[in-house]
């Protein structure tokens, strides 16, 4: 991430909005550190993110134990800090943001939602249309923090649907599969949906390209490439009619549906 920030934050950008689904370390500390302390785009990044998304900063920044130069002190970092709870709607010049509360728990040891954020970018094209982008991850629709179901489960899935629905690109948690949680239970508890079921609610939505992420840190590059292979087969078993990959690092999407890396 930071060595693509170095490339293009330069004062020729005009606006750099940083949407942050929840304040967990592996989404506030993806390299972007060093272009928070500095760099050349004016009035620096704005950061978007769940409700306790300046805490978290705050904590990581500290400018002691974690982080040498505090939050305030962050040069790059525009000060003003959006904090959602889900549902908001933003305007911009050519495009709108929305935003959807996930339920997240808070960990294995605390019980309670910690909550995140989904992201959905409806674009305007220069033939007039709408190109819409969807980015939803750390979210859990059926087990709560100890792998029990949660009430409400059938509600966070319609509105998880109605959120996504339509969107020619969804970029969706797909950490694990049915299998670990048969295998490994307490993977239930941790606050991802399995492949199986994004690709179900991805089919309900008629989404047009969906994009599996959050890898499992333990997953090579041959055992992902296997649960490809897997989602696009299990896919066309439940009548998807989109296309179905794998997230890589350096991947560019070209509209509509060709993915280059």
């Amino acid at each position: 991430v930071q060595e693509a920030l170095n490339v293009e934050l330069t004062s020729e950008v005009k606006r750099v909005e940083l949407n942050l689904s929840h304040g967990h370390l592996d989404h506030i500390n993806m390299g972007c550190a060093g272009q928070l302390y500095f760099n050349n785009v004016p009035g620096a990044i704005h950061i978007v993110g769940y409700e306790s998304t300046r805490r978290a900063l705050e904590k990581a920044f500290d400018g002691e134990d974690l982080w040498p130069v505090d939050l305030e002190h962050m040069g790059g970092l525009n000060k003003v800090i959006t904090e959602c709870h889900g549902g908001e709607e933003f305007q911009h010049p050519g495009y709108a943001v929305k935003t959807l509360r996930n339920w997240h728990p808070r960990g294995p040891t605390r019980d309670g939602d910690g909550g995140s954020l989904g992201f959905r970018y409806d674009v305007q094209t220069t033939e007039g249309g709408i190109y819409s982008v969807a980015y939803v991850s750390d979210m859990t629709f059926r087990y709560d923090n100890k792998g029990q179901s949660l009430p409400g489960s059938a509600q966070r899935i319609n509105d998880f649907v109605r959120f996504v629905q339509g969107a020619d690109v969804l970029v969706a948690d797909t950490q694990y599969s049915e299998d670990d949680f048969v295998t490994m239970p307490f993977l239930k508890g941790f606050g991802h949906p399995s492949l199986e079921e994004v690709i179900d609610y991805a089919t309900r939505a008629g989404v047009k390209l969906l994009l599996g992420t959050h890898h499992d840190t333990k997953q090579t590059d041959e055992l992902l490439r296997k649960k490809e292979q897997f989602g696009r087969e299990y896919g066309r078993s439940v009548g998807f009619q989109g296309d179905f990959g794998m997230a890589r690092q350096g991947e560019k999407i070209v509209v509509p549906y060709q993915m280059a890396v």
